[in-house]
């Protein structure tokens, strides 16, 4: 695993540095990860179709009660992801043969993979809450402007304040990282470094986002390009391709997304510590 750079500031993320890790760290474990995958692929898979064929897609805090299974099994894949990142830990435990050292290995492990699994598990249900809650919202707002495309100054204030507010705390949703290795919630949370981490944090994902939507999309219009032009519903198999590769992406952009913030993190852990 590379060392850090003793150079770099001690609160600084390297968005480039980082998500060449991310993809690399992608590739190189390719066989691994898929083994560490397999489960929360099928659940999730799973969960979108049941999602899809009760219509609820729209809704999004039943939708995240009915994505509550995938959230936990996902939330278990990257706790150990992130374990690999900062511990070299891989899945499953291979005892060392000292019953006393694999006991206290266990019990570390065990604990981290389950604060980080809950952290993003409340992560994701909060982030399902705001967004049907900015979405009603938003419903309510657009019925009830007076003329179209005229936006009153409380409201253009109050959506100003609202992204502001956004950017400064989208740091938090990778609070699951830190937790998953028992390290200090503080690389996160400090008021002081707020918008910039989180910039840096958002940069970092999008990045990692946006190579593989660009493919989804690709790949979804080919399946989809046949039915397009009728008024008929798409075929079942249709969409159950279009649910089996958004599975795989999300999977994806998750595994990379958070191999690259992990990795970031770490050097800004190492990096404080050697600054003192």
């Amino acid at each position: 695993m590379k060392q850090p750079d003793p150079s770099r500031p001690p609160r600084s993320l390297d968005v480039v540095e980082s998500v060449d890790y991310g993809y690399r760290l992608l590739w190189r474990e390719r066989d691994y990860l898929i083994r560490l995958a397999a489960v929360p692929l099928v659940v999730k898979f799973i969960c979108l179709m049941a999602l899809v064929g009760l219509g609820w897609e729209r809704d999004f805090i039943r939708s995240a009660l009915v994505m509550l299974p995938s959230f936990f099994t996902e939330g278990w894949m990257l706790a150990h992801l992130v374990r690999l990142v900062f511990l070299d830990q891989r899945w499953p435990f291979q005892p060392t043969g000292n019953r006393a050292l694999d006991a206290a290995m266990l019990e570390d492990r065990a604990y981290g993979v389950t604060a980080g699994a809950l952290f993003y598990v409340v992560t994701k249900f909060l982030l399902s809450g705001a967004l049907g809650l900015i979405n009603q919202a938003q419903v309510s707002t657009t019925g009830n402007l007076p003329v179209q495309g005229e936006i009153p100054p409380e409201i253009a204030l109050a959506g100003f304040v609202l992204t502001v507010l956004t950017l400064w705390g989208f740091r938090f949703i990778f609070l699951y990282v830190p937790a998953s290795v028992g390290a200090s919630l503080s690389a996160l949370t400090q008021m002081r470094q707020g918008l910039r981490l989180s910039l840096q944090i958002l940069g970092t994902w999008l990045v990692c986002l946006v190579p593989f939507v660009m493919i989804l999309l690709f790949l979804a219009s080919i399946i989809v390009a046949p039915y397009a032009g009728g008024a008929a519903e798409l075929p079942l198999f249709v969409k159950g391709a279009s649910i089996i590769l958004q599975t795989i992406a999300d999977t994806a952009i998750a595994i990379v997304s958070t191999a690259a913030i992990a990795y970031g993190l770490r050097k800004m852990i190492e990096n404080a510590a050697r600054a003192g």
